[in-house]
């Protein structure tokens, strides 16, 4: 008889009577991976850093409703070109949600 009145069974970490069932190149992996993902992780928060801007995608425009999709330009060089030009005003429209208070900033920027 045991002189411990309250006996706890053997865990499997403490179980003296054989080996613990572990697959080492399921654990290398997990390490692997998780190595990475953290490498990623560091990598993207320096590039995010570095940048210290959002991305910004070029608008493309047209002329006016009317015009084929295919018969696009970049706002941004209709924009530097009236810039370098003589004209007094530009009226950029569109509809809601289309960029136009973004490419505004970015152009703000820019200057």
């Amino acid at each position: 008889m045991s002189d411990n009145p309250n006996p706890r069974p053997a865990s499997r970490a403490d179980d003296s009577r054989g080996p613990t069932h572990r697959n080492p190149n399921l654990y290398e992996s997990t390490t692997a991976i998780t190595s990475l993902i953290q490498a990623l992780r560091k990598l993207r928060t320096r590039r995010l850093i570095e940048e210290q801007r959002p991305v910004f995608i070029p608008l493309m425009a047209k002329a006016n409703r009317q015009v084929h999709d295919d018969e696009v330009f970049s706002l941004m060089d209709k924009v530097q070109e009236f810039l370098a030009s003589e004209q007094q005003f530009v009226l950029i429209l569109g509809d809601s949600g289309s960029e136009k208070s973004t490419f505004s900033r970015h152009l703000e920027h820019r200057l």
